[in-house]
């Protein structure tokens, strides 16, 4: 397995012209596919905060989908996309943020088009993993020898972030690559294909961990809420791909898709024990 080093924008700015909306086509079926088991599982409604954003435009053909669900046990769920797949680039979220009442991970998927095919998936930890080593063993264990198969693939290369702090939330057991041998088109359908079945169980796994799941003391729920809260922005924020944001719809659209991703301006209440929105 190789590693790729060089930054989102580099690699966009660095590649030519590339019609992917097949691809883009493909991946957004899978990530709407796992979207949609999700919300079966859960009842969620959409935010208001964020309901003008579920069509957006932005500049030389860009423009994106967002929609915000929030409910009882699913603190703030995001399912998104946005690029231009005729030209090359497309990048799509579906990240799952769980209530107080468990201590389950949160799920976490991001992928698209570089216009290089790459994949994200992971479950974020609601716990120090480095302390609590039955945590550690009970949610990620499972993934290990996957992990460790998965990086030991020639076709692909694992993406490394050149920011610290976003390379710091990327658990051990995540996938997290940039697939190197996609540009033959029955190759690629393969590996849209293994990036489908991995999603799958990934969302399978998590569901039933969501299903078997502790209770949260309610004395506790709100110190649990206001780390996941922390936790949430610090991603949004600090992504050094937010600058391909501010270039293809401007600063202004860009802190709200940001802000979006942690629900700065939501309506919604949050999961019952959860901190105060700020500002409000």
């Amino acid at each position: 397995m190789g590693e790729t080093l060089r930054s989102v924008v580099d690699i966009l700015d660095e590649s030519g012209e590339i019609d992917n909306e097949a691809t883009f086509e493909a991946l957004w079926s899978i990530m709407s596919t796992q979207a949609e088991r999700i919300r079966g599982r859960f009842e969620m409604t959409t935010d208001e905060g964020y309901r003008d954003l579920a069509s957006y435009e932005g500049n030389d053909g860009w423009s994106g989908k967002l929609n915000a669900y929030v409910g009882e046990e699913m603190d703030w769920m995001i399912h998104s996309w946005m690029g231009e797949p005729s030209t090359g680039f497309s990048n799509m979220h579906l990240t799952c943020w769980l209530g107080p009442q468990t201590r389950v991970p949160h799920l976490a998927f991001a992928w698209g088009t570089l216009p290089t095919l790459w994949f994200y998936q992971d479950y974020l930890p609601r716990v120090d993993l480095c302390v609590d080593y039955d945590y550690l063993q009970r949610y990620y264990g499972p993934n290990n020898e996957q992990c460790l198969e998965l990086r030991a693939d020639e076709g692909l290369s694992w993406f490394t972030s050149r920011t610290l702090v976003v390379r710091q939330h990327v658990t051990e057991s995540a996938s997290c690559f940039v697939v190197q041998d996609a540009d033959e088109p029955t190759r690629r359908a393969e590996r849209i294909g293994q990036i489908a079945q991995l999603a799958e169980q990934r969302v399978t796994d998590w569901l039933a961990m969501v299903d078997a799941a502790e209770a949260v003391p309610v004395s506790e729920q709100a110190a649990l809420s206001a780390r996941d809260l922390h936790v949430r922005r610090l991603i949004a924020e600090t992504d050094p791909a937010n600058a391909l944001g501010v270039r293809f719809f401007g600063e202004d659209l860009t802190d709200r898709l940001v802000g979006a991703l942690w629900g700065a301006e939501r309506r919604s209440e949050r999961a019952p024990g959860g901190p105060q929105d700020p500002g409000s």
